[in-house]
């Protein structure tokens, strides 16, 4: 392995992060063509205070995380999961029931876009990009609305493609999916069965509400060229809301369609972003799917989880054991980028990123670096001020590192790989408020800067 550098120190990255500003002054702009599907839905957000309709004193800290939500007793061991290690955790509800329950129960703060698809395509929207496309089965008129002006959605008239403003593309026939979301703060203390616990970080626990009438296909009229052409970069998510009779079925026909695009467009790069609902037939479905795109997304714990459905327990254990630190992860995702031959891979934790490409891949060493950086700028810039965050984009370089991430941090040419590690700002320096969707914010504004 041919190391170039190895980089501890907060000067060098400062440096970097400024060149940064300069580099991406007009953010997205110069991007003329945007793709994103398949989920979008509603995010009701509740927080947890002092009025939390949900007491803890009943469930043991070493309740452990159920695979579903079926009931308040599997919702609080979910919940205290999350807390306790300050992991953000999203689950399906399975009890229909209780989740209109639950949409009556607790005090609801905020309602805004949710959805990787949703909160992807406006982030992309915002950031500049000309002409931001959309496709989902289930578009409702009210979650249409909430898109942002210069959304498009395509539509077939008169035998040809026509991309029509999203907000009044909605269908007033088709139900609108709700997810909940419980927001919460580091250092708020809760009373468990056997002791107290003091969370440790500012996270969210999403309720995932369970819909299984949208799917990840396109209309089979609009698999044209046209709606491809111009487009170098497409995010895919959205697949986790299959039912599972029908998974073999509709993973074939999805992964036909994704051979079908590449045959439209061939520069263009398919990304997909990973959804852990810790459903092992889903995650089988999904590995055969991970063969046909060029790039894959996802965060530390959900990497170490795949590990470990794959059958790969010595590279589980080896992340685990080493406290998520960057070799562990680089291994276990150069490992990823073999078995299913990507391009590709972004990689997001707390206190740094990496992002590991083939040395094919068209964007070179130092574009990733900067595309990493800006990722890392804008995640940290809404995570502080929430939908309205450009103004902190001019400011956010004035924050110190994360510790850890500089230790961690390295730019490398291997024999196969290019492998960028870049850190984080210090949880100290900066204290995100805003925590639904910033995976997701952080691994479209890495993708799609890499194309500035």
């Amino acid at each position: 392995k041919k190391v170039l550098k190895t980089y501890f120190t907060s000067n060098y990255w400062k440096k970097l992060f400024n060149e940064n500003r300069k580099l991406f002054r007009n953010n997205l702009k110069t991007i003329k063509k945007a793709f994103v599907a398949f989920n979008a839905n509603i995010d009701y957000i509740a927080e947890l205070d002092k009025n939390f309709p949900l007491k803890f004193d009943d469930i043991p800290s070493n309740a452990g995380l159920p695979n579903s939500i079926n009931s308040i007793t599997d919702l609080k061991k979910a919940l205290v999961y999350s807390f306790t290690a300050g992991k953000a955790v999203e689950l399906k509800i399975v009890n229909e029931e209780l989740y209109h329950k639950l949409l009556a129960l607790f005090d609801f703060k905020e309602k805004r876009i949710g959805g990787q698809m949703g909160i992807v395509a406006n982030t992309l929207n915002y950031l500049g990009v000309e002409k931001v496309i959309i496709y989902t089965q289930l578009l409702s008129e009210k979650q249409a609305k909430m898109f942002n002006k210069g959304i498009l959605f395509p539509e077939l008239k008169n035998n040809r493609i026509v991309l029509e403003d999203a907000r009044t593309a909605g269908d007033k026939n088709k139900p609108t999916r709700i997810n909940i979301i419980i927001e919460y703060d580091k250092g708020f203390k809760i009373k468990l069965k056997d002791k107290n616990i003091i969370i440790p970080r500012n996270n969210r626990f999403i309720i995932s509400a369970a819909v299984h009438k949208s799917k990840p296909l396109l209309p089979k009229e609009l698999l044209k060229k046209g709606l491809f052409s111009g487009v170098n970069r497409l995010f895919l998510s959205g697949y986790h809301h299959i039912e599972e009779k029908n998974a073999k079925k509709t993973f074939n026909e999805w992964i036909k369609q994704i051979e079908i695009i590449k045959s439209l467009n061939n520069e263009l790069i398919i990304h997909l972003e990973y959804v852990d609902l810790h459903q092992s037939w889903l995650n089988r479905k999904l590995f055969k799917v991970l063969k046909h795109v060029h790039s894959f997304g996802l965060n530390e714990v959900e990497l170490m989880n795949i590990m470990s459905y794959l059958g790969e327990s010595e590279l589980a254990e080896s992340i685990n054991e080493s406290d998520f630190e960057s070799e562990s992860l680089i291994r276990a995702g150069e490992y990823l980028m073999k078995k299913f031959n990507l391009m590709r891979i972004s990689i997001h934790t707390l206190d740094f990123i990496i992002c590991i490409t083939r040395k094919n891949y068209p964007a070179k060493l130092k574009k990733l670096l900067h595309a990493n950086i800006y990722g890392l700028r804008v995640v940290n810039s809404k995570g502080l001020k929430g939908e309205n965050f450009r103004n902190e984009l001019k400011n956010i370089n004035n924050h110190d590192f994360n510790g850890n991430g500089l230790m961690n941090a390295r730019i490398d040419e291997t024999r196969d790989f290019n492998i960028i590690v870049a850190p984080n700002f210090s949880e100290e320096s900066v204290e995100v408020r805003y925590t639904v969707g910033l995976g997701d914010t952080l691994s479209s504004a890495i993708l799609y800067a890499e194309l500035i």
